[in-house]
């Protein structure tokens, strides 16, 4: 399995060149790659979309409360509503991973 190999791969040269040889891939300790990290200003932008994508104070406890209590419904219908939601990001995923190959990814933004 690889993620338990001891053998480290190397991608394909054809694919990131030499981009592993420089000296910011080499990486040095936890605080110095949160630096790099921090001056990297392309994550700015992500930032706010990843936290408003996760900021749903009503689904957790809540949405199961007002499932089983004010409707009277089963738990398993709050089981069923999550593996819904977590299985319907697969068609999505799969569309995004052919698209990003054949299509700009400031086309596919807008």
């Amino acid at each position: 399995m690889f993620l338990f190999s001891s053998k480290r791969r190397r991608p394909p040269a054809a694919v990131f060149g030499d981009l592993y040889e420089a000296p910011q891939a080499r990486g040095s300790n936890l605080a110095g790659d949160i630096k790099r990290l921090a001056r990297h200003r392309p994550i700015y932008p992500a930032l706010p979309i990843v936290g408003l994508w996760f900021f749903v104070p009503g689904t957790g406890t809540p949405l199961q409360f007002y499932l089983t209590n004010g409707l009277h419904l089963s738990d398993s219908v709050y089981a069923d509503f999550w593996a819904i939601l977590s299985f319907s990001n697969i068609p999505g995923v799969l569309l995004y991973g052919a698209l990003c190959r054949r299509v700009s990814l400031n086309r596919m933004l807008w």
